[in-house]
């Protein structure tokens, strides 16, 4: 794939802006200021990274920012086929939010990450920090070496998870026999408390209605009495006497109406109605008048109930589950004896295997250091460090070496990376047990230090580049991205990197943002980025430039002064030399 067009809208100083890169080597040139940074955070954005609201043009409701990708082949072009294409866009709210989408179908921001990854690597000015810092380094060796070394890590993974979770049971089994009892003493007696409550779900819920009941019991019945009274057929004026007599005096009429007919059944239907509502408050009142000391009763279990809960769980249900819990890690810790002994015997097997693991990775990463020294110090002689020597320390730390770490301490070798050492033996870190250090000897008669302690930074971005450039043809990314290379350096040094870049370009598509004439005039193509004021508004702008206007930017590189003739004819012989 190769990175066809990148069109920007509305992006920061940018209002509209579009970028064609070459096929190979793409330069972007410009006054400083004048937004080179900004078009690579748009690539940046485009290819997953997080971006702030910040960046939307001040004035417009979005930034929209748009990629495509296209596949080259080496093979004739068919006609009847169009070129498989990605495209890309990235629209960034000014109110907050931002929306992804491939092939014009919205994804997650991660998923854009990822192809993004796949597509393009962007190399910073901070990136040649990331070459003084030893943590890093074991990453970037691992990726030098991915396709042999990362099924072994995916080994070693899977051995340290199941060692840890082992090493997790042991510690809920407890080492120590006694412990062990002590614990189990507990769990009993927690599990016989709840179970001798014998509890059930909702029966809180049950106790505080009846206590609320019980509580009222007196005045309900007084009230069901009087309510019995008026309902019932005792008393010439009680409602269902009345409903009676009604029912009587109508039935005469009844003879000779419909609608009186009717009326009769509705009341006829309301006298049953009312005996069955009797009946019932009659039940209720029965059931009710029971004996006074089942108050009393109800709160102690509601209060045996309130002190589970305050043990054990806010509910119930929580307290049922913890006594289910309770009940497995009794019987786990009874079986313990047997459990701990086959935890060991695993947790020894793991750690055997995870030991053997380990020493092959260590191997393999012994064999791919030895292969990217060669390659590094093969680019890095490109890159005018003829007398350099640079050497990957690979360093194990099993149990042997940390039993040797006070040694280490009292004799230190500055060749050799200084981690701490381990107080376990037992421990076994991610990603195994090496630690990794990239030396370099720039000079004649040098000996070997750590990057930090010896590389200028002109050094460090040819190191930089140096990695890179081997990483790439590891990786097989098929856009590098490089945010002036040229930081620190001048001079024949720059046309080495000049050289290097153009070599690069011939494996893969570059683009470089750079302020050297030298880097500038080997790019095929080469784009200018400039701030214009239109309207009392700034903005940056993109030209692409050919013919003489390349040679007077070539110029302003070189001295500033493009209409310097001497200095337009050295632009013309660089130029000429690419």
């Amino acid at each position: 794939m190769m990175l066809s067009r990148v069109k920007i809208s509305d992006f920061a100083l940018i209002e509209q802006a579009s970028l064609y890169p070459g096929s190979g080597f793409t330069v972007i040139s410009g006054e400083t200021g004048a937004g080179k940074s900004i078009l690579i955070d748009a690539i940046g954005a485009l290819t997953g990274e997080r971006i702030s609201k910040d960046f939307v043009r001040t004035g417009a409701d979005r930034a929209v920012l748009e990629a495509v990708f296209l596949e080259e082949s080496e093979e004739p072009a068919d006609e009847t086929k169009d070129p498989e294409e990605i495209f890309l866009e990235r629209v960034i709210y000014a109110k907050g939010g931002t929306e992804c989408r491939l092939d014009g179908h919205l994804v997650k921001l991660s998923d854009m990450k990822q192809l993004g990854e796949q597509l393009v690597s962007i190399h910073g000015q901070q990136d040649s920090q990331i070459i003084f810092r030893e943590k890093e380094h074991l990453d970037l060796l691992d990726a030098y070496g991915r396709d042999e070394i990362g099924p072994l890590l995916a080994v070693y993974e899977d051995l340290r998870g199941r060692w840890l979770d082992s090493g997790k049971a042991l510690a809920n089994l407890g080492k120590d026999p006694q412990e062990r009892e002590r614990r189990l003493e507990i769990l009993r007696y927690q599990y016989d408390e709840i179970l001798a409550a014998g509890l059930h779900a909702g029966e809180e819920e049950e106790l505080k209605q009846r206590a609320k009941i019980l509580g009222a019991r007196e005045r309900i019945l007084r009230d069901l009495g009087e309510a019995h009274q008026i309902l019932g057929q005792d008393d010439e004026n009680s409602a269902g006497t009345l409903l009676e007599k009604t029912q009587e005096i109508l039935e005469f009429s009844s003879r000779y109406s419909q609608k009186i007919r009717s009326s009769r059944e509705e009341l006829q239907k309301l006298t049953a109605d009312l005996i069955e509502i009797k009946s019932n408050l009659e039940d209720f009142s029965r059931r009710l008048d029971i004996d006074d000391g089942e108050l009393p009763l109800v709160r102690d279990r509601l209060d045996l109930i309130n002190e589970l809960k305050r043990k054990y769980g806010s509910s119930e249900e929580e307290i049922l589950a913890f006594k289910a819990e309770t009940e497995a890690e009794i019987k786990r810790l009874e079986s313990g004896e047997a459990d701990f002994h086959k935890l060991s015997l695993e947790q020894e097997k793991l750690a055997a295997e995870l030991e053997a693991a380990a020493a092959n990775i260590h191997a393999l990463r012994l064999k791919s250091a030895k292969e990217l020294d060669a390659g590094i110090s093969a680019e890095l002689r490109d890159l005018d460090m003829p007398n350099v020597r640079f050497e990957t320390i690979v360093k194990s730390h099993t149990a042997e070496a940390a039993q040797q770490s006070d040694t280490l301490r009292e004799q230190p070798d500055l060749r050799e990376p200084r981690p701490e050492a381990k107080s376990k033996p037992s421990d076994w870190p991610k990603n195994g047990t090496d630690s990794v250090a990239f030396m370099i000897s720039p000079n004649i008669g040098e000996p070997l230090k750590p990057l930090a302690q010896i590389a200028s930074s002109g050094e460090a971005s040819r190191v930089l580049l140096a990695v890179k450039t081997v990483l790439a043809a590891v990786d097989k990314i098929p856009v590098l991205i490089f945010d002036e290379i040229d930081s620190g350096i001048s001079g024949k040094t720059t046309g080495s990197i000049a050289l290097k870049l153009q070599s690069i370009a011939e494996s893969c598509q570059v683009l470089c943002v750079t302020h050297s004439a030298q880097i500038a005039a080997r790019a095929g193509t080469h784009y200018l980025i400039s701030k214009k004021v239109k309207s009392g508004r700034t903005s940056t702008e993109l030209v692409l430039l050919e013919g003489e206007s390349r040679v007077d930017e070539i110029a302003r590189l070189l001295s500033g002064e493009p209409e310097d003739k001497v200095t337009r004819e050295l632009a013309r012989q660089l130029l000429s030399q690419a």
